[in-house]
């Protein structure tokens, strides 16, 4: 976005990398990784160095899927002579509402491991309320052979609902 802006503003591609250095040092720490990146990017424009090559590295070396492609977006505009602004700007959105999905993906699925979470504790509790509360109640579930019994089952279908929830929640996105 901060490229995109740099560009609306009237600098070429190549002076907008500077200006997005400047701006990413003030809202990050110099040694941050997106300082350093963008330092080595603009070392090597004034190696006269490809802006499109500079990219291009940057996203090998970072291996992040969003990096790789704008890299190729502005390999493909610098290529075509396009409207650069324009194409950075739209990759710039693409990126964006992507992140912004992943993000709200993220969240509901979060929420989900909380449910599940909870869900695997109220039956600890409840059993220990009884347990507590009305201790004779809960004698015959484990003092007598089919309690046991009983109690060993249920115990097994905690255990199995447990790993299922485990599975079922454990989503990468």
């Amino acid at each position: 976005m901060s490229l995109c802006s740099q560009l609306l503003a009237g600098y070429s591609l190549e002076n907008s990398i500077g200006e997005c250095y400047k701006e990413m040092v003030k809202l990050y720490d110099k040694d941050s990784d997106i300082c350093r990146e963008l330092m080595i990017i603009c070392k090597r424009i004034k190696l006269n160095m490809n802006i499109e090559n500079c990219f291009e590295d940057f996203g090998n070396r970072c291996q992040i899927e969003e990096i790789i492609l704008f890299s190729d977006v502005i390999n493909i505009a610098k290529r075509s002579g396009g409207n650069i602004i324009e194409i950075v700007k739209n990759a710039a959105d693409s990126i964006c509402q992507k992140i912004e999905v992943e993000r709200e993906i993220e969240t509901i699925i979060n929420s989900k491991k909380y449910e599940q979470r909870i869900m695997d504790i109220v039956p600890l509790i409840m059993i220990l309320y009884v347990n507590f509360t009305s201790g004779n109640m809960m004698s015959v579930m484990y003092n007598t052979l089919i309690g046991k019994l009983i109690m060993t089952i249920c115990l097994l279908l905690y255990t199995v609902a447990f790993i299922i929830g485990e599975k079922i929640t454990n989503i990468s996105v």
